[in-house]
C-alpha cells in the first residue's frame, strides 16, 4: 500500500493502480460518485474527462 509520507517515483506514464474483487463497488470520486457508474457509462476501465 501507499501511506502518506511514503517515497513515489514518477514515471511520467499515467497514475494507475489495480483494484481486488470487489473493491469497485466501493470508491467514489471526488464528488462521491460511485466509479462502478462512470465505468458503466463511459464503457472504459479510464474516466473520462467531463463525465457528467
Amino acid at each position: 500500500g501507499l501511506t502518506v509520507g511514503d517515497p513515489v517515483e514518477r514515471t511520467k506514464q499515467p497514475l494507475s493502480v489495480e483494484l481486488g474483487p470487489g473493491i469497485l463497488d466501493q470508491i467514489f470520486d471526488g464528488i462521491q460518485r460511485p466509479l462502478k457508474v462512470i465505468a458503466e457509462y463511459s464503457q472504459s476501465v479510464f474516466v473520462p474527462k467531463g463525465v457528467d
